[in-house]
């Protein structure tokens, strides 16, 4: 079973719009993604899948606040949760790994776990002298894949 998701710009004129679908097995089903705000525009758009969820993040601006956008869907586009986060640790939103329910993120003090579902957050401190803020991961084996302008180390949490 494969999954995707595609998206395109609606030719709305009063309003910059996007709407989101979700493939799988050859079916096409709407993304529930939340709406933006009337004065609210994209600025980055990543796309991470878990075995069973999608997860939409999406970097917007709304009177000079840039925030980001999460929506976490079935693979039927049905939404599960979606928040919203404005702290500086979750951009670039790039460089995410992604299970369900579940980000991990770099920050300058170690690995980052975020709960969607609570948005209770936790560090690994044993691993701030192996990270630094706006390193990628990728999930890989029992732990994450560190990706960096020279360097890819694995990490087992």
């Amino acid at each position: 079973s494969c999954a995707s998701l595609t998206f395109r710009r609606l030719p709305v004129p009063e309003r910059k719009s996007c709407r989101f679908w979700l493939y799988q097995d050859r079916q096409q089903f709407d993304a529930n993604v939340t709406p933006l705000a009337p004065d609210e525009f994209l600025v980055d758009i990543a796309v991470k899948f878990s075995d069973k969820t999608v997860l939409v993040i999406r970097q917007t601006q709304l009177n000079g606040t840039e925030g980001i956008r999460l929506d976490e869907l079935d693979f039927k586009g049905q939404r599960l949760q979606a928040l919203q986060v404005t702290h500086a640790d979750f951009m670039p939103i790039q460089g995410y790994a992604y299970m369900q329910n579940t980000l991990l993120l770099t920050t300058d003090k170690g690995i980052m776990q975020f709960r969607l579902d609570t948005q209770a957050q936790k560090i690994f401190k044993q691993t701030g002298a192996r990270v630094k803020h706006g390193d990628s991961l990728a999930i890989y084996q029992s732990g994450v894949a560190v990706l960096q302008e020279r360097l890819v180390m694995a990490i087992v949490l």
